[in-house]
């Protein structure tokens, strides 16, 4: 018997007899026989970087290839263990020390990544992550990121646009890259909004990633002012979105504002960007609450 337990941007994931079936080629583009392969192969070596750097990521038990019941191509199933806890059902409810645990281990991932520059890159949603047993694992790997085989993979498909593909690279793996984890958690939790800012310090400089470190502690959320939100451009979505958690923390945005927020800054997989009238809008809103 086969349940879907999750639907993200590139995967269907079913929970089967125990392990987890990830149908890959469903939501998104399917594959050829080669394409596959390439894919397989990828998403194998993607695995073994993570864990090199002391990533935790479900053990696996294979791929099968499946016709596509939608139209031409093939999908790509792998076979995964089962992370039974979603840190995204855990965090509205948990109490204040558990959801800093997690944030806690889920950062100590994010940032084992950044000395790496490139080298292995993760994705930062809350979803992406799972516990079991009080350990935290990075579940989504689709698509592989990083350099593999001699090539950089940001997305699926890649975007073609050079500049916006560098945009994406510096957005996954350089100094703003704490920033996305900071979002994430602040969406949820915008109470513990100071305790997550001086979690991510605290192992910045631990680790001594000092630019990231410096970055963070310079980002526009920490200059608030009008002359600072207009000069906000569809490439600082990331920016819009830490602003607008600043002004949940401090009561002037209400959860609704700020899912506004989130809608209006949001970079679609592929590294679409916003149209310049929705940035222009969330200026508007976040000056309106400034």
């Amino acid at each position: 018997m086969s349940s879907k337990i999750l639907e993200g941007c590139h995967t269907m994931v079913y929970l089967t007899n125990g392990t987890v079936d990830k149908v890959y080629g469903l939501k998104s583009t399917p594959f050829t026989l080669r394409s596959a392969l390439i894919e397989a192969t990828d998403l194998v070596l993607y695995d073994r970087a993570l864990r090199k750097i002391g990533v935790r990521t479900p053990e696996r038990y294979g791929f099968q290839l499946r016709h596509n019941p939608k139209g031409p191509g093939l999908l790509l199933v792998e076979t995964v263990q089962y992370i039974p806890d979603s840190v995204d059902d855990l965090f509205p409810d948990a109490s204040p020390e558990m959801v800093l645990t997690v944030a806690k281990d889920m950062f100590s991932i994010i940032s084992a990544t950044l000395p790496t520059r490139g080298r292995t890159i993760i994705d930062t949603p809350i979803s992406n992550f799972r516990r079991d047993r009080e350990i935290t694992y990075y579940v989504d790997l689709m698509p592989p990121r990083g350099r593999i085989r001699g090539i950089y993979r940001i997305e699926r498909p890649e975007p073609r646009d050079k500049k916006i593909k560098a945009f994406l690279f510096q957005r996954y793996c350089g100094p703003s890259t704490p920033v996305l984890a900071l979002n994430q958690w602040c969406r949820r939790r915008p109470q513990l909004r100071r305790q997550f800012e001086e979690l991510i310090r605290k192992t910045l400089e631990t680790r001594g990633n000092l630019e990231a470190a410096e970055f963070f502690e310079q980002r526009p959320a920490k200059n608030l002012s009008p002359v600072t939100i207009n000069r906000l451009t569809p490439y600082d979505c990331d920016h819009i979105r830490d602003i607008g958690c600043e002004l949940a923390y401090r009561g002037n945005l209400t959860v609704e504002g700020l899912r506004d927020i989130f809608s209006l800054a949001h970079i679609v997989p592929g590294g679409i960007l916003p149209a310049p009238e929705e940035i222009t809008r969330a200026k508007q809103l976040l000056l309106a609450y400034c």
